[in-house]
C-alpha cells in the first residue's frame, strides 16, 4: 500500500494527528509503522506514521524532511493498541506510541543564539531602538555565548514560546540563529549504512570534481571519506544530508 501523504502523531502534548506529504525519492520508505523526521512548528520532530493518505483537504501540506528506519518499528496491532489507549486516557497519541517503543530513538532539532558582533556594539552603545526585553535578551545570548532559545528567553525572563523580539533581533542583525539536528541516542538495532566502493583518493577526487554542480552530493561522498569510508545515513542526516542525496550517489 502506498500513499502520496502521511498520517503522523508526533509525541508532543497536543491533540490529533498531523498530514504531511511524501517526496517522491522518500515514497518506497515510508511505510505505516516508521519514524519520520518533519517539521513541527519552529522546529523538526520524529514522528510516527499511523496512515497512508491518497488524498488530503489539509491547506499547505508541508514535506517529510526523512525517514528513519529501514522497517518499520510498530507493528499493526502495536499501533492499535495504542490508539486505545489514547483514547481510552485522552491521551496524544504520539506520546503514548513514544512510550512503546525504546528511550532515546528520537531525533529532534534545537535552535542555537548567538550574538553578531553588530549586537555586542549595540549592547555597548546603548542602541535607542533596543526594548528593556530584547536588551534582556542579547544581555543572556551574550553571556552564554552559543545558547539554546529555550535557555536564552528564561534566563531573560520571556515567556517560553515569545519569539517575536528574537525574531527581530535577527532581522536587525543582533543574533545569529542556527539550528542542529540530534541524532538518536539510543545504540543497536538495524540502521542504513553506505559505504566507498572506490578507494578514498579516489573518492576524494570525485568529490572535488563535483563540488561546483553538486555541493551536497560533494558533501556526502566527503563526509563518507572523513568516517573512513562508511558511515550510517543518520550520522549524514544529523548533518543537513538527506538520503534522497545518497540515493542518487548510489
Amino acid at each position: 500500500m502506498s500513499g502520496r501523504y502521511l498520517e503522523v502523531a508526533v509525541p508532543l502534548p497536543v491533540s490529533g494527528t498531523f498530514t504531511y506529504s511524501v517526496p517522491a525519492d522518500l515514497a518506497d520508505r515510508a511505510k505505516v509503522g516508521t519514524s519520520v523526521l518533519v517539521p513541527f512548528g519552529r522546529r523538526k520532530v520524529t514522528g510516527f506514521v499511523v496512515g497512508l493518505l491518497d488524498e488530503s483537504d489539509v491547506d499547505s501540506v508541508r514535506d517529510v524532511i526523512e525517514v528513519l528506519d529501514v522497517d518499520p518499528v510498530l507493528d499493526g496491532p502495536m499501533i492499535e493498541l495504542t490508539r486505545w489507549i489514547s483514547d481510552y486516557y485522552l491521551a496524544p497519541w504520539g506520546e503514548v506510541l513514544k512510550t512503546a517503543l525504546p528511550p532515546g530513538i528520537n531525533m529532534e532539532s534545537r535552535r542555537y543564539l548567538r550574538v553578531t558582533t553588530d549586537g555586542t556594539s549595540a549592547l555597548r552603545g546603548g542602541t535607542p531602538e533596543l526594548s528593556d526585553r530584547r536588551r534582556r535578551i542579547l544581555e543572556s545570548s551574550s553571556a552564554q555565548g552559543k545558547a539554546s532559545v529555550a535557555s536564552v528567553l528564561r534566563a531573560a525572563g520571556v515567556p517560553r514560546g515569545s519569539h517575536s523580539d528574537i525574531d527581530a533581533l535577527v532581522r536587525l542583525g543582533y543574533l545569529e540563529l542556527s539550528e542542529e539536528i540530534r541524532p538518536p541516542r539510543t545504540e543497536g538495532g538495524r540502521e542504513q549504512v553506505v559505504r566507498l566502493l572506490v578507494p578514498a583518493d579516489e573518492a576524494a577526487a570525485v568529490a572535488r570534481e563535483l563540488s561546483a554542480r553538486a555541493p551536497k552530493q560533494a558533501e556526502v561522498v566527503s563526509a563518507i571519506v572523513e568516517a573512513g569510508g562508511e558511515t550510517a545515513v543518520s550520522e549524514l542526516s544529523a548533518r543537513g544530508l538527506s538520503s534522497a542525496v545518497v540515493t542518487r550517489l548510489c
